[in-house]
């Protein structure tokens, strides 16, 4: 159960803490005693505060930091969408999977974890489906 001072509610628009609890039509609303009695309806502060975040889009997914900040996450994202029959020099797979220069991203992408989806040919190396690599590895286009 809330507290007198946790029910105290500050009104928006003079910044007093007079501000009273109210039910109307079954809805909770809070009127401000010194302000406006009559027509100062405002909210809880907690509705208050979800509804600046939600206007302002304020902070980001998981996905979106991974994709902003971790290049594994990057790159197994970046795997999983190639299509059969499809290849990418490893250049071009660098732009697909979204990495900026500099992240370290070398060693992750020779990790052994990745290599079913690269193959080798004229000195390139080549990111595609794990089918498609496995397939051109067995005619000797790619090693």
């Amino acid at each position: 159960m809330e507290t007198k001072e946790e029910q105290k509610m500050i009104c928006p628009k003079c910044g007093n803490n007079r501000a009273r609890n109210g039910v109307k039509n079954g809805v909770q609303q809070w009127i401000c005693t010194y302000c406006n009695p009559r027509k100062g309806r405002i909210k809880s502060q907690v509705q208050e505060i979800n509804h600046i975040i939600k206007r302002k889009n304020m902070g980001i997914s998981e996905e979106q930091l991974r994709m902003k900040h971790d290049v594994k996450y990057q790159i197994r994202k970046a795997v999983e969408s190639l299509k059969k029959g499809e290849f990418l020099a490893q250049s071009e797979f660098v732009i697909h999977a979204g990495i900026k220069a500099g992240a370290g991203y070398r060693d992750i992408m020779e990790h052994p974890n990745f290599a079913q989806y690269r193959g080798k040919a004229g000195g390139t190396i080549y990111w595609g489906h794990p089918d498609s690599i496995k397939e051109m590895k067995a005619d000797n286009v790619l090693t």
